[in-house]
């Protein structure tokens, strides 16, 4: 185990380019701390790699710590999508929207999710071409 228990013993060594572009980062007005912003790309590579488990765990840190972040909600969806836990990640893009409603990829996430789920009526809301 890791410094946190449940993480993999390599979490931490996560290369620092995955910590570039998160300068200046906001939701809703406020600055992320530049410690969840760096979480948040850690859980956005873990993701990558198919660790969504990982990086689902990683992300409800990083919404504990900034429980307005849109796309930490969005991530955390696209993780529970790739866990099969589909109406947990249907809840998470909602989330995503609720906290930011102009997030086009929450909002095509969710509609990819819907029709996945056969509920296609509400899943092309709020996509403009």
């Amino acid at each position: 185990m890791g410094r946190n228990g449940d993480l993999p013993p390599d979490f931490w060594d996560i290369p620092p380019w995955s910590a570039r572009g998160c300068k200046g980062m906001k939701v809703n007005g406020g600055k992320i701390p530049l410690e969840v912003q760096f979480a948040y790309r850690q859980a956005v590579e873990l993701s990558r790699q198919g660790n969504y488990e990982v990086a689902f765990q990683r992300l409800k840190q990083v919404v504990t710590a900034a429980p307005r972040f849109a796309k930490a909600f969005n991530e955390m969806g696209n993780c529970l999508t790739h866990m099969g836990r589909d109406l947990e990640a249907l809840s998470k893009f909602e989330k995503a929207l609720k906290e930011d409603p102009s997030f086009q990829e929450a909002y095509y996430n969710r509609s990819m999710l819907l029709e996945k789920l056969g509920r296609r009526e509400r899943g092309t809301g709020g996509i403009t071409n």
